[in-house]
């Protein structure tokens, strides 16, 4: 119902009663009908609301799907399925090679010397040694004996 002071009757309310114990009826025929008899402004929401308040068992059908319903929609699904061949896995990588010096730190791989060339004030990009590193370091034999000065390899 439109404005704030309009409230229910008790004439309207055993009519709301009537109507809501029919379970055909929907809850926007509900309102299209007492709108009708009371001459007011009634929403599908107020009557969902009303019945609510006043605790009315609720009218929703729950979905039902029979079993011969689900048997052949399964077999049609069964019947649709594609078989596809595997897909074709891609080529296998080329073994790199690199020269000292020419990889920058993106074209690095697990394994590979990072030591970086130019001096420590020298704006990047930097190009990398990309050599074998020691088991466990990230540098080679020869960078790894400028970074710890008792020697390791």
């Amino acid at each position: 119902m439109s404005g704030p002071g309009n409230k229910w009757t008790p004439d309207m309310l055993r009519r709301f009663r009537e109507l809501h114990r029919q379970k055909d009826a929907s809850f926007t025929a509900i309102a299209k009908t007492m709108s009708e008899e009371f001459k007011i402004e009634l929403t599908r929401n107020a009557c969902i609301g009303k019945a609510h308040r006043l605790d009315l068992p609720r009218r929703f059908k729950p979905h039902i799907v029979r079993k011969a319903t689900a048997k052949v929609i399964k077999e049609k699904v069964i019947r649709m399925k594609i078989h596809h061949p595997p897909p074709i896995p891609p080529p296998p990588p080329e073994p790199r090679k690199p020269e000292p010096f020419t990889l920058l730190i993106t074209e690095l791989e697990t394994g590979d010397c990072r030591w970086p060339s130019g001096g420590p004030y020298d704006r990047p990009p930097f190009f990398y040694c990309g050599a074998p590193a020691i088991l466990g370091l990230s540098w080679c034999g020869k960078h790894a004996r400028k970074v710890f000065t008792r020697g390791v390899a």
